[in-house]
């Protein structure tokens, strides 16, 4: 992984499968590097897709396998968390800007294009997943990243318990190492795997929320 303050760049020598509602390369995809890429808190574009093509490319990434991501969190306030069990190996990583905060099904404003704001949980697994557990996964990262909210007392413009911002992106990336790995065909929090995802993403949120208030505080302090 490579890291800087403009973007965090994660890639791997083997390519892995992908389930995201990622920007770029969204949807089930084969990939080799994931692309999270910081963007002005004004930013506000009629094409993002471009926008982060354009960034892949211009780290000499091939943007066919790279999944892209765009966000106006501090790439220093990145957090990660690990987890391992019999049949898998996990690291969350998550960077949050919750200046966009929103509790769902209340939110008070919706927007034609994309903003800026943005948690985003990228999950990598030494596992083996079928599609309907990758899906699975997000859904208990999800959950997680709620929960993590609700710890940190993140609200939304009218004062309710967020559940998010309104432009979240989970990138759930697995590839198994073991020539013997088993098939996980569920990854929800009854499960050993889902309980130890749950479990990362809960961790990395909360501190990526807490790192990302602090730095804040400090840029508005130097301001000052």
């Amino acid at each position: 992984m490579s890291l800087d303050r403009e973007r965090m760049f994660l890639n791997t020598r083997i390519p892995f499968r992908a389930c995201s509602n990622a920007l770029w390369n969204g949807g089930f995809c084969q990939a080799s590097g994931i692309l999270n890429q910081r963007v002005g808190m004004d930013y506000g574009s009629a094409d993002p897709a471009a926008d982060i093509m354009r960034a892949i490319t211009a780290l000499g990434q091939d943007p066919a396998v790279t999944v892209g991501l765009l966000t106006a969190a501090r790439m220093e306030g990145a957090a990660a968390a690990y987890q391992e069990g019999d049949q898998f190996r996990l690291c969350a990583v998550v960077t949050a800007g919750v200046g966009n905060a929103v509790r769902a099904g209340r939110a008070l404003r919706t927007y034609p294009a994309y903003r800026a704001g943005t948690i985003n949980t990228i999950v990598m697994l030494d596992a083996n997943l079928t599609d309907g557990a990758m899906l699975n996964a997000i859904v208990t990262a999800t959950e997680a990243k709620t929960a993590a909210l609700q710890e940190a007392g993140v609200l939304d413009e009218s004062g309710l318990p967020a559940t998010g911002t309104s432009t979240d992106v989970v990138v759930i990336a697995s590839h198994p190492t073991r020539p013997d790995a088993v098939t996980h065909l569920y990854a929800g929090t009854a499960t050993a795997l889902g309980d130890a995802l749950a479990k990362a993403v809960y961790t990395a949120t909360l501190a990526a929320v807490l790192k990302e208030r602090t730095g804040c505080q400090e840029q508005r302090g130097d301001e000052g």
